[in-house]
């Protein structure tokens, strides 16, 4: 009698639990890939925003900088050598990079100021 009971009784989950804990297995990994997925598109939509600001803001600046606002902008002295004005556009770019999370703007700066000075 009782191991008809268990016969039964063990079909009976077999047929209905499992399936049901799979479906949660299933959902709950679904669930974490659909989070990673929406966090890739979300880090890939914020580096395109960046760099869509980045250009139009490099666009709209019509005015260049003058050698003094460059010399300013990298902290150098009006006698700076190439070699001191490529050195000093490298350590600050390293910290306001936009992929280090610096500024766009800042970093278009960095890279007006330098050319300002080298051409």
């Amino acid at each position: 009698m009782w191991f008809i009971f268990l016969v039964i009784f063990s079909i009976i989950g077999v047929i209905f639990v499992l399936p049901v804990i799979g479906l949660l297995i299933f959902l709950v990994l679904k669930r974490n890939s659909i989070i990673s997925m929406s966090e890739i598109m979300t880090s890939t939509l914020n580096k395109v925003m960046n760099e869509t600001n980045m250009y139009s803001s490099f666009k709209s600046t019509s005015s260049s900088l003058s050698k003094e606002e460059a010399l300013e902008i990298l902290g150098l002295e009006k006698n700076a050598s190439q070699e001191q004005i490529n050195a000093a556009y490298h350590k600050l770019m390293k910290s306001m990079h936009p992929d280090k999370g610096g500024s766009p703007y800042l970093a278009q700066k960095l890279n007006e100021a330098r050319d300002t000075l080298l051409n």
